[in-house]
């Protein structure tokens, strides 16, 4: 194994277990994912591209990719996803033949992808806890326990609820912010 092969499966273990509860939580296989050097295509004036092989453009399903640069030193820890297009053989341009695996090559545009937000940050997280431990159902109603005459009062800002405290609150925001 070339030195360029072990620095790229290492990179490729490293990124995915950093990427591996996001993966798991949404179903996606390990083989969905996938370590791309991203260069500036001639072909395509300069646009910022992966080589993607006709095989895996052939998968219809998603990919999700992480760039780098063809050391596989330099990485883009970021998590992309590549949806997939059924109409890649007519979009895309050829790169190359690989003799090796007899299959082409493709540019694909990194445009294409969308960068997937793979943390929660953790003043959302700590939001989302507090929210929790504040709801007293006995003190506030659940939204499932909504009714459309409810939705109506609110909307029209008018205590028609067949519940006093939403009518109380109406009134109360009624002459509040006359």
């Amino acid at each position: 194994m070339s030195d360029l092969q072990e620095k790229r499966q290492k990179a490729t273990k490293e990124l995915l277990e950093k990427h591996a509860s996001y993966l798991d939580a949404n179903g996606i296989k390990a083989n969905q994912f996938v370590l791309k050097p991203e260069y500036p295509s001639k072909a395509l004036g300069g646009t910022r591209c992966v080589s993607m092989f006709a095989s895996e453009l052939n998968k219809k399903t998603d990919l999700y990719i992480c760039l780098t640069n063809f050391d596989f030193e330099t990485l883009d820890d970021n998590l992309y996803v590549y949806k997939h297009n059924p109409h890649w053989k007519e979009e895309y341009t050829t790169n190359q033949f690989i003799e090796k695996i007899q299959d082409y090559t493709y540019n694909v545009p990194t445009e294409l992808m969308q960068r997937v937000e793979t943390t929660v940050k953790a003043s959302t997280q700590q939001k989302l806890e507090l929210d929790v431990q504040f709801i007293d159902t006995d003190q506030d109603a659940m939204m499932e326990s909504l009714t459309i005459r409810d939705l109506a009062a609110i909307m029209m800002k008018a205590p028609l609820s067949k519940k006093t405290w939403l009518n109380s609150m109406i009134d109360q925001a009624r002459t509040h912010y006359k």
